[in-house]
């Protein structure tokens, strides 16, 4: 996940058990109605890149390099 999130235009990170930072990125986001409609827009926006089609064109593209590095290793 950190690769896909670049704060704060699209989310924050907490590091795992940080129940103070937690609390302080959901209280940011209750009283912060322009960053929750922005980090909402960017992650619609985000999302709109990927569909099934795509996926499964980047999966077949993954088995065919796959495929020839271990032909070319045989």
């Amino acid at each position: 996940i950190p690769y896909e999130m670049h704060e704060p235009e699209n989310g924050f990170l907490v590091a795992y058990g940080d129940i103070e930072g937690f609390k302080k990125r959901i209280l940011e986001l209750i009283e912060d109605q322009k960053l929750r409609e922005k980090i909402s827009k960017n992650n619609r926006k985000k999302a709109s890149r990927y569909n099934w089609e795509i996926i499964a064109q980047e999966t077949l593209k993954l088995y065919r390099e796959e495929i020839d590095k271990n032909k070319l290793s045989s």
